[in-house]
Parts: C-alpha cells; sequence; structure tokens
C-alpha cells in the first residue's frame, strides 16, 4: 500500500497545492522497510522524483541500479535543464551521452531517443549548435521495425522540438511554422505523434514551446502554452518549473489570481529547498507579496 499511497500523494502534489509536511519521513520509512528488491526499486526511485521536485536532489536516495547507465545519465541532463537538478551531474551526463551522437539506432530504443533529445537540450543551453544538429539528424535518422513505422513517431516529434528551439535561436524564417507545427503536436497529445505510453515529448515539450512564443512576443501562447500539461501519468519533478513560470506569465498579462495560484503551489512544492535554490524560491515568495497586496487594494 504505501507504493501506491506515495506515488498518488506525490501526483497530487504536482496538480495541487498540498501540504507536504511529514511526506519526506514518508518516504524514508518506507524504503527503510522495503523487504524486496521491487519493493526498494519503486519506493527509491519515487523518493529520489519526490526530492528533485522540492529542490532538494541530494536528500533522496540515487536512481535505481536495476536501470542502465544512459537512462540514469538522461534523467541527469534532462533533471539539471528543466527541473533545477544537479548541474555538475548533468554536465558529467552530457559529456558520456555526446559519445553517442552518430551512432545508428532503433526507433523503438526509448533510451537512446531520450539520450539524442538530452544532448541536443543540453547543446542548446552551451551554444555547441553542431551538436543539437547532430541530435536531430540522429533523430530524424531512427530507424523503425519495418511492422512499425509507428516506432518513428516519437524520435521525430522529439526532433520537432529540437528544430523549433535551433531555428528560434538562429533567428530562422523557419522559426515560426516549426513553432506552429510544435504546438500541433503538443495541443493534441493522443494523435498520431505520440501516446500515454510516452509522455515525456509533452511534459518538456509544453515548457519548450512557451519559452519559445515569449521569445517570438507572444506571451499569451507562452501562457497558454505553460498551461498544457498531462497529469496523473507519471511523476516529472519537472512540472515545478512549469508553476514558476505559469505565475510569472500570468502576472505579465494580468490574471493575477492564475499567478497567485500558480505561485502559491510552487512555494507548497519548494518551501524548503537546498540553499542554492533558495533565492529563487525568495524571489517567487516576493512576486506572490506583492500580487496579494495589489490585489487587495482593488
Amino acid at each position: 500500500m504505501f507504493g501506491l499511497a506515495a506515488q498518488y500523494l506525490f501526483l497530487y502534489s504536482l496538480d495541487v497545492p498540498l501540504d507536504t509536511f511529514g511526506m519526506e519521513d514518508l518516504y524514508r520509512r518506507g524504503y527503510a522497510q522495503a523487504v524486496t528488491a521491487e519493493e526498494r526499486y519503486n519506493k527509491g526511485l519515487i523518493w529520489n522524483r519526490y526530492e528533485v521536485a522540492r529542490g532538494r536532489p541530494g536528500r533522496g536516495p540515487p536512481l535505481p541500479v536495476e536501470w542502465s547507465e544512459v537512462q540514469r545519465e538522461n534523467l541527469a541532463v534532462l533533471d539539471a535543464i528543466f527541473a533545477d537538478g544537479d548541474s555538475s551531474q548533468g554536465a558529467r551526463a552530457a559529456r558520456a551521452l555526446e559519445r553517442q551522437l552518430g551512432t545508428a539506432f532503433g526507433a523503438a530504443d526509448g533510451s537512446a531517443v531520450l539520450a539524442r533529445y538530452a544532448v541536443g537540450q543540453y547543446a542548446l543551453n552551451l551554444g555547441t549548435l553542431a551538436h543539437v544538429r547532430r541530435a536531430i539528424a540522429d533523430l530524424r535518422q531512427a530507424a523503425p521495425h519495418p511492422d512499425s513505422t509507428w516506432q518513428a513517431d516519437e524520435p521525430r516529434a522529439y526532433a520537432v522540438l529540437l528544430s523549433a528551439q535551433l531555428a528560434s535561436r538562429e533567428h530562422s524564417p523557419e522559426a515560426p511554422r516549426l513553432l506552429g507545427q510544435l504546438d500541433s503536436v503538443l495541443a493534441n497529445p493522443l494523435g498520431p505523434l505520440s501516446d500515454l505510453r510516452k509522455p515525456p515529448l509533452f511534459s518538456y515539450g509544453n515548457l519548450v514551446a512557451a519559452r519559445l512564443h515569449e521569445e517570438a512576443g507572444d506571451p499569451t501562447a507562452a501562457l497558454a502554452a505553460v498551461r498544457r500539461r498531462l497529469i496523473g501519468v507519471a511523476e516529472y519533478p519537472h512540472y515545478v518549473r512549469y508553476r514558476r513560470e505559469e505565475g510569472r506569465l500570468a502576472a505579465v498579462l494580468g490574471d493575477t489570481a492564475g499567478a497567485i495560484r500558480a505561485y502559491r503551489h510552487y512555494l507548497a512544492l519548494r518551501s524548503a529547498p537546498e540553499p542554492r535554490l533558495r533565492a529563487q524560491a525568495d524571489t517567487v515568495r516576493t512576486e506572490l507579496t506583492a500580487l496579494l497586496r495589489a490585489s487587495r487594494q482593488h
């Protein structure tokens, strides 16, 4: 029962500003009391994801030893980029994953697909655009099984994500078209380019789309994108970033009530982060105080 209760509590806290007081002790006790390898795996993973969401990745157990090295590296990179995870671990993992660029892989190999996406995202942050182009080329060339051509949908969709970002970075005339294509994919999560078995595309993609819309001068579309989330299908610590961005964009657009809700949710999850993230939480707290003061004056 612990496994289900702990999982649902975390999922619920990502969707609703739940008071998480005491949840850390729940995870710690459950992990310590695990009897089987399967129990230790499940309880350790959910505790790890919970602590990353709380802004305290150093407090939880490491990712499961049952995972492949590539799986752990993928998450280290994406946590660092999207969930305020350990930047040093992310950098080391990205350097390791870069060695895969230019090598062939099957479209059904989810870890290899995500590795190219992770490397592409990291390279965008560094400005090493040659690596971004190589990651896109790899994703487009991923070969599906002859009897399962749908397997190519996921790597192609990740290629669309990276291509839209690259076009924006380079101020390409293709940027608006590629952002429109990305929005089309993300607005229909049950459509042909993905399904609920592969939700990471949407969990990262809508945050990316929001950033691109804002850079293009359309904060309204940015807010719509950041509010477009799949909830209840997996434990995504980076949804905390969504709440912060939603609050900021809502405040810009004059949606004071929406900004207050989003900021309160962010602070419910990041009430006691690691020292390196305290300034971020303090900034949100200051902005929330200002919004509450302004709302009382009207």
